[in-house]
């Protein structure tokens, strides 16, 4: 299960967390939207969003060899949920005509004890509001939210190349999508160890920050790696 890799892990670095987790690792970084243009093909394990040791450990900005990066990536451009909510936002279909229920609710709810309508009524009105707000309010980051919590912004991670690869907050990140939002705010919840390793080498950072090791990315400068 998910929390047996990560408590697995936790055993491995002897609790030191410290040394493998990133120096703030809560910190939103801003990127501009387009450069995150991969997707895992299914979420790994060691990469969930909520990951706790027996309800007690919350960890984020883990800094991982490449032990745990062995995971299909695929374009996001081949993300069914994005194309469900472009049919949905901006061609105006009902939830039930767009590809978001064909590809995936269709399948997964059959064998749920949720039904579609209860789900509809649950999240999907949720979305909707979600969709409207942002279009009226603009993309606002979740310390800005009444009841937002900062760990909860959309994840990403940052593989040993240097590119950004999504891991959790479709529903935003598809809604920013649609509505042309240029920068959103990010928590990196995995960074590649030889990218950090990089970074404090070429810019002598002993301990950086997620803004300070995202820099590279952002102005391009990754190439040098």
């Amino acid at each position: 299960s998910c929390e047996q890799c990560v408590y697995g892990y936790y055993l491995e670095t002897k609790g030191k967390l410290s040394e493998n987790v990133i120096n703030k690792p809560f910190q939103p970084v801003y990127i501009p939207i387009n450069s995150i243009s991969k997707i895992f093909h299914k979420k790994p394990h060691s990469f969930r969003s909520k990951r706790f040791i027996f309800g007690k450990v919350f960890l984020k900005g883990l800094i991982l060899s490449d032990n745990y990066w062995n995971f299909r990536i695929d374009n996001l451009e081949d993300f069914p949920f994005l194309d469900g909510f472009k049919q949905r936002f901006i061609g105006k279909k009902e939830w039930e005509d767009t590809i978001y229920y064909k590809k995936h609710i269709e399948k997964e709810w059959r064998s749920s004890s949720i039904n579609w309508e209860e789900h509809k009524v649950k999240n999907l009105s949720r979305w909707d509001k979600l969709y409207q707000d942002i279009k009226d309010n603009g993309y606002r980051p979740q310390s800005e939210i009444k009841g937002g919590k900062k760990e909860k912004e959309i994840e990403v991670c940052v593989s040993k190349k240097g590119e950004i690869i999504f891991i959790d907050g479709k529903h935003r990140f598809a809604i920013a999508k649609i509505l042309g939002i240029k920068e959103i705010p990010v928590i990196v919840n995995v960074w590649h160890k030889d990218y950090i390793n990089w970074v404090k080498k070429e810019y002598n950072l002993k301990n950086p920050t997620p803004k300070e090791a995202i820099k590279p990315i952002l102005r391009e400068e990754i190439s040098k790696f």
